[in-house]
Parts: C-alpha cells; sequence; structure tokens
C-alpha cells in the first residue's frame, strides 16, 4: 500500500509539471519578444 499511495502521486504530478514548464517557457518567449519590440521601439524613436 504504501508503495502504491508513493507512486500515484508522482503520476498525476507529471504530466502537470511537464505542461507547467511549457507554458512557462512559452510565457517567457512571448515576455522577451514584447521586452524586445519595445525596446527597439526606444531605441529608434
Amino acid at each position: 500500500m504504501r508503495i502504491k499511495i508513493a507512486i500515484t502521486p508522482m503520476k498525476t504530478i507529471a504530466p502537470f509539471n511537464f505542461y507547467y514548464i511549457v507554458y512557462f517557457s512559452f510565457y517567457k518567449l512571448i515576455f522577451y519578444e514584447i521586452l524586445t519590440f519595445f525596446y527597439i521601439g526606444v531605441r529608434f524613436v
């Protein structure tokens, strides 16, 4: 029973953790893209 309890949370957490990493990297990419866009806009204006 102890092994089953230890394994089942890992199976439920693992996909969530993967999606969290994907979404975090996606939002970071958008954030840096907006940041560089504003930086270029400020530099040329």
